[in-house]
């Protein structure tokens, strides 16, 4: 595939919302050439920075930097999730104990 076609199909991506990072990671996943997709995909950054600067820097800088930028931000999220299922399951032991001692004290209470 040329150059011209995967800059078309990266063109057609980002108009459906995808990021310009995730366009050319599937074709990168789909087999084709890196390079190509690499010099396709800055030479799309260009025009459409020329078009809309604001709006694109997030992307052209995630497609300058390496792609595993992300990975630390999604191993970021199980702990955080760990952390609120823990203390979660703690405030569920105590609302438990404090029903337990509540039950007990009724029961002697009433004997």
């Amino acid at each position: 595939m040329s150059k011209e076609e995967i800059l078309a199909g990266l063109k057609i991506a980002i108009s459906r919302g995808e990021s310009l990072g995730k366009a050319k990671q599937s074709f990168i996943n789909a087999g084709y050439n890196p390079r190509e997709v690499e010099e396709a995909a800055l030479m799309l950054s260009g025009v459409l920075s020329s078009y809309y600067p604001k709006q694109l820097q997030q992307p052209i800088q995630q497609l300058q930097q390496p792609s595993q930028q992300s990975l630390p931000k999604q191993e970021q999220k199980p702990e955080q999730e760990n952390k609120s299922r823990k203390k979660l399951i703690l405030l569920l032991i105590i609302i438990f104990l404090i029903l337990l001692a509540g039950i007990i004290t009724l029961i002697l209470l009433r004997i």
